[in-house]
Formats: structure tokens, sequence, C-alpha cells
């Protein structure tokens, strides 16, 4: 991925795990792409590691601190909506010591805040039940509201909440850079943003990326052109 910081383009790619954030040295957004490009495929040939590593080592800190806000500036919003939102639910709570953790551990409905959560798993299975519940609760109550009998609700109900059942979060990830995907993002662009994938995957994805744009592209049909009608055999017969 690029992005620009005081009129310059900078790359934040991840590779094999390691992310790569480095200035491109230039002002043409045409020329960061190809930068990055060669970049990314120099990376991959094993010559050279992230330089700005080395050169952020060497800052004071305060000068590496601007950097670090800076370049983190564009990508914070929601993580910082989500930790507000937490900030005000431990405040409610009487959680919100320094000591405290973000997310405390909870067990049958006691909050603790002096001890960390350990596994998330069933506050994940509440939600996505809950939210298959209120897809049926909708869906039911749109039928019942159009004049329907209540089977035809009961049906909606179940149908609306069915694509919950076995939701993982990994799918999430998997939905997002699908998103990303058929939104015409590049293979550099989604494993910056996804982390280390397999060539295998990044392959799924650029399927996805070219099903996407024949889908838009046949949308652009005028059907005025059609296919040539194959000649007709005519039969001719010998006295």
């Amino acid at each position: 991925m690029i992005y620009k910081r005081k009129m310059h383009w900078h790359m934040d790619v991840t590779i094999n795990g390691a992310r790569y954030r480095e200035a491109l040295n230039t002002t043409d957004k045409r020329e960061a792409k190809e930068l990055e490009k060669n970049r990314i495929a120099e990376i991959k040939h094993g010559k050279g590691a992230s330089k700005t590593g080395r050169a952020f080592a060497r800052k004071p800190f305060n000068e590496a601190a601007d950097v670090y806000l800076d370049e983190r500036q564009p990508h914070n919003a929601d993580a910082m909506a989500a930790l507000s939102r937490l900030r005000q639910r431990a405040e409610g709570l009487g959680t919100a010591e320094p000591e405290h953790f973000v997310f405390p551990a909870c067990e049958r409905l006691q909050i603790d805040p002096t001890r960390p959560q350990k596994t998330w798993r069933t506050a994940w299975r509440s939600l996505v039940r809950e939210t298959a519940t209120e897809a049926g609760r909708r869906a039911a109550k749109a039928v019942l509201t159009s004049g329907q009998r209540l089977g035809r609700a009961k049906t909606a109900y179940r149908k609306a909440a069915v694509p919950f059942r076995g939701l993982r979060f990994h799918d999430l990830r998997h939905q997002a850079i699908t998103e990303l995907a058929e939104g015409g993002a590049s293979d550099a662009t989604i494993e910056a943003l996804a982390g280390h994938m397999s060539r295998e995957m990044l392959e799924h994805y650029s399927n996805v990326r070219m099903a996407a744009k024949r889908a838009a592209l046949e949308k652009l049909s005028t059907g005025l052109m059609k296919a040539a009608e194959e000649p007709k055999l005519v039969s001719v017969g010998v006295n």
C-alpha cells in the first residue's frame, strides 16, 4: 500500500510477516506505484532489509514519536473510536484505573479488571447468536407487516438466521479481503493489510478481482452487437 505524507509518497507493506515502511522519495503517484512494485520484488528476492527500521532507531524519542503518530494518524480513527467506547464502559463499571486491563476477565457475569481476558470465544458465540436472532425477528416482522400469515413469518425467520450459523471470526477477515479484491486493490495492498498470505491465497483473491472486473464490464454491454449467426446448411437434391 502506498500513502502520501507531506507531499511525498511512502510504502507500507508486510512480506513474510515483516513490515516495511519506507519513503519512496517521489511526489508522483504513478511513479510511486512502480517504485513500490520494484521494492517488493527486491525484498522477495532477499535484496535489502528495511531501511526505515535502522533510520527510525537513530532518531531521538520526541522526533520518533512525531513520526510514529504522523504515520498512524490516517489509520487510527476506528481504533480510537473503539477504545473510547471501552473507556466509557469501564468508567460506568468502575474499572477505569490505570492498572486495570482494557479487556478484563469476566466469569459468571463478574468482571475482574485486575486480570486480563484469556479468550472471547463465548462472547463471539453469544454475539453471533444474538445477531441471528435479530435478523430473524426483522425478517418475520416484515412478513407480518405485509399481511402474510404466521407460517410464512416463521419461514422468513429461519431463512434470515441461517447465514449466521457457524460464522467464525476468521470469516470476517476473508470477507474484508474479498471486498478489497472486488474493489480492485492490488496484491501488494491486500498483503499489506492482511499480513502474510500464501501464493495460493493471493492467486485466489486475484481471481476474485478479475471476476469482479468481468461482471462490471458485462454491465456496460449495450446489446447493440450480436453474435453473427452461423450460416444455414442448404441441402441440394441431385436428380
